[in-house]
């Protein structure tokens, strides 16, 4: 499940994710995505993971188009966790991924909302 955090304005979009990833949250976050983009040219995204379960096989791929779609419009992401998998996850996808993506630990979420704040 997706959800918008309060803390989201303008060029930055904040997420929470947790559960279990499915076509209705892909259907939700595409069009917000779209319109930001649009809006600004570009965007930042903090992703808070909270108890995340997974996805389902079609979403995994929809993420992977819709990541291909955006990732020169994406300046950079903030993942915001407390499990070991994530922070590796974080490093293998800054290798992959155009956009500069960076790992934090859940008691640094302010020091990750600054750092995707001041990026241009």
């Amino acid at each position: 499940m997706l959800e918008r955090l309060c803390k989201s304005n303008q060029s930055l979009i904040g997420l929470r994710l947790s559960g279990t990833l499915d076509d209705g949250d892909n259907e939700w976050l595409i069009p917000r995505l779209k319109a930001t983009v649009d809006m600004f040219g570009y965007t930042n995204i903090l992703i808070e993971i909270n108890d995340f379960h997974g996805s389902k096989l079609k979403t995994v791929w929809d993420d992977i188009k819709l990541g291909l779609k955006y990732k020169d419009k994406v300046n950079r992401v903030a993942i915001v966790g407390d499990n070991k998998w994530e922070k590796v996850a974080t490093k293998v996808s800054n290798t992959i991924m155009r956009p500069n993506i960076e790992y934090f630990e859940k008691t640094d979420i302010e020091f990750a909302w600054r750092w995707l704040q001041f990026a241009a």
